[in-house]
């Protein structure tokens, strides 16, 4: 007999909300949809993973889209070094991201 899965074992399945994990297996994360890489960026960024390290995790949903930090995520996968990451519950609708790329153009 099968038993209901609770939200416990869903968070042994998925890993637990907020948390910060640590993985090297780039391609466990989406980044399609999401707005276009800034070349300018992953050049800073590329510099400042390389001294300091990855220190503000990805943000990602349970289905492994980046939320937040696809520039990080491709500067660790170029540097080769372990990528942070936080699952997080928040579903980012399509108008954030929307809105997330008016800020970006905005700066």
């Amino acid at each position: 007999m099968h038993g209901k899965i609770t939200s416990m074992d869903k968070k042994r399945l998925m890993g637990d909300l907020n948390k910060i994990y640590m993985t090297d297996k780039y391609d466990l994360f989406l980044i399609d949809g999401n707005r276009g890489v800034e070349s300018a960026k992953l050049k800073k960024l590329f510099e400042n993973i390389k001294k300091h390290g990855l220190i503000k995790p990805i943000s990602v949903n349970r289905n492994y889209f980046i939320l937040d930090g696809q520039h990080r995520c491709l500067t660790c996968k170029n540097l080769e070094t372990s990528v942070k990451y936080i699952i997080s519950d928040v579903k980012m609708p399509r108008p954030c991201r929307r809105m997330k790329l008016t800020e970006a153009v905005a700066r």
